[in-house]
């Protein structure tokens, strides 16, 4: 179930600039700066979007960007947002990760598009390029709020995990720092348990980590883990873990 951070975060509720508001712009449109109505407008628009994309709707979305495009300017950041955001939900990964690179062009600084440059990276399973992409926001720090530092360091974590490394997983789950404490934790800890195959705390730990926290934002965390295809979720929603999946550890 792949998102972009615009789409996952933002919904979630985490905290780190546009993610709070559902894929409000990351940066100020070029067209005369972010006014409250120009926010609203850019909320809509990608939220009217990615939910055409997701109903396998392209003309629909493509209609929405060319609309926004026309009044923001095609060289406004938030156009190549909103069309990575709309690319990542009909899972053309290679095309949404053009798009985010083309909005870090414009705007260096932007955490939005280096996380979904990372998060595109994961995505097409290139987890040596992800974990070092995820690592980079970590380390650099400035402008992320807490709660964005834990959810890189989990991808991290996954990336790890994903290319085999379970010592090197377990170490940074070890050295939370300044993350230490979040929620994080325990979605991570049920992953370890999964790569080493103890099925029963993997599924506890899940078990504990999704009934603890709110809805929307659990599952940001586990579609993480089912685009990796180690869980799933059963009729009513709640995730497990699929042991048919773990042949890679």
């Amino acid at each position: 179930m792949a998102r972009s951070l615009a789409l996952s975060l933002a919904a979630a509720g985490l905290a780190l600039l546009p993610m709070l508001a559902h894929a409000a712009p990351a940066e100020a449109p070029e067209s005369g700066g972010a006014t409250p109505a120009l926010t609203e407008y850019c909320k809509s628009a990608s939220i009217r979007a990615s939910e055409l994309a997701q109903r396998g709707d392209a003309a629909g979305a493509d209609g929405i960007i060319a609309e926004v495009a026309k009044r923001l300017g095609e060289g406004d950041p938030f156009v190549d947002e909103l069309r990575g955001a709309v690319f990542t939900a009909e899972r053309r990964f290679p095309e949404a990760e053009a798009s985010f690179r083309l909005m870090l062009e414009k705007t260096p600084e932007s955490v939005v598009a280096r996380f979904n440059i990372a998060e595109t990276l994961f995505l097409q399973g290139r987890y040596g390029e992800a974990q070092a992409a995820f690592a980079a926001i970590e380390a650099a720090q400035k402008g992320v709020e807490p709660s964005t530092l834990a959810f890189c360091r989990y991808k991290e974590e996954l990336c790890l995990l994903a290319l085999g490394s379970i010592s090197g997983a377990e170490k940074l789950a070890r050295h939370k720092g300044s993350v230490a404490g979040d929620l994080s934790e325990r979605f991570s800890e049920a992953a370890i348990h999964f790569a080493k195959r103890d099925y029963a705390k993997a599924d506890q730990s899940l078990a504990q980590a999704w009934s603890a926290t709110p809805a929307n934002l659990a599952a940001v965390y586990t579609d993480s883990l089912i685009e990796l295809r180690w869980a799933a979720c059963d009729a009513k929603g709640v995730p497990h873990f699929s042991r048919a999946s773990n042949k890679e550890f």
